[in-house]
């Protein structure tokens, strides 16, 4: 695979190591590992797909370490989320400090440190900054894992100087295979499936959540009616989903195309639900911008169904 784009053609089932799928990543990573030429990596694709998973199998892969202790607790593994106390998420100059503490000691019980950055969209400039020198030339033979849902939200600096590998949703019937393959049956697997989109991380937790199956279920029929639904009762879902917040509106994008991408396959035919997909297409791409307004981009989308 091209190191510029490594995707996922999900072509035959595959369950390892709790993974489903994601096999053309998993070798890629590590055949580059083993060559030693690259040692700063960006995963990155639709939240809940399997990156993380991934990412820190293949930690324990490099490290040896057992997976019935979290991976956390190993001493030469570094694992960063954002802090969520704010008004949204962020990952600031204090964390970047302490990657870079630990980064620059030698290993305690292995014979390299690991980084594992979760959800690198969050960086600040300030911290990104503070990590360029650490991503370049980290001190010692170190690994570091980003992991982002939107590669375009990641600072254009860590892109530059990571290796990108792309992850894509999960075809049906490789999730319905593997859910199997992990012992939930049949049924649970297809009612499932219809609701998770190709993401293993959706997937498994619905299983373990029943309300959350029901409440992902309403979810996807509430989208599905907008479709037909008039001018004002678009305008009041556009209002309530706001109230959110914006990284809740982020995540609509992703809801909405799940159900529209369904209908046009099910009806190729069919005018609205392209229609519709085209303006989710272009909401997801605004809500990119440095300066937007997330309620007034809601609104514009949904009355262009």
């Amino acid at each position: 695979m091209s190191k510029d784009d490594t995707s996922n053609q999900n072509t035959r089932p595959a369950v390892a190591a709790g993974i489903i799928g994601h096999m053309e990543q998993r070798e890629w990573l590590k055949r580059a590992i083993a060559r030693k030429g690259a040692h700063a990596f960006l995963l990155y694709g639709t939240a809940n797909i399997g990156k993380r998973t991934v990412a820190e199998t293949v930690a324990r892969n490099v490290l040896g370490y057992d997976p019935a202790h979290p991976l956390g607790e190993h001493p030469d593994v570094k694992l960063v989320e954002p802090d969520r106390e704010g008004s949204r998420p962020v990952i600031g100059i204090d964390a970047a400090r302490e990657v870079r503490a630990f980064l620059s000691t030698t290993p305690l019980s292995a014979d390299r440190k690991i980084v594992l950055l979760d959800e690198a969209e969050y960086l600040t400039d300030a911290a990104a900054n503070a990590l360029l020198k650490s991503i370049e030339e980290p001190a010692g033979d170190a690994l570091i894992f980003l992991i982002a849902a939107d590669r375009r939200r990641v600072l254009p600096t860590i892109r530059s100087r990571t290796l990108p590998v792309r992850f894509t949703r999960v075809d049906d019937d490789v999730l319905r295979n593997g859910l199997r393959a992990m012992g939930h049956g049949a049924a649970a697997a297809d009612r499932i499936v219809t609701l998770a989109a190709g993401r293993a991380g959706i997937a498994l937790s619905l299983l373990d959540d029943p309300k959350a199956e029901e409440a992902a279920a309403r979810r996807v029929k509430a989208i599905a009616q907008l479709l037909d639904a008039s001018r004002m009762v678009r305008l009041v879902y556009a209002a309530r989903a706001a109230a959110a917040g914006e990284e809740a509106v982020r995540a609509l994008a992703d809801q909405w195309l799940t159900v529209l991408q369904k209908a046009v396959r099910n009806d190729p035919g069919a005018k609205t639900p392209r229609q519709a997909a085209r303006a989710t297409l272009q909401f997801a791409r605004q809500m990119n911008s440095t300066a937007v307004r997330p309620d007034l981009l809601l609104e514009q989308a949904l009355l262009s169904w």
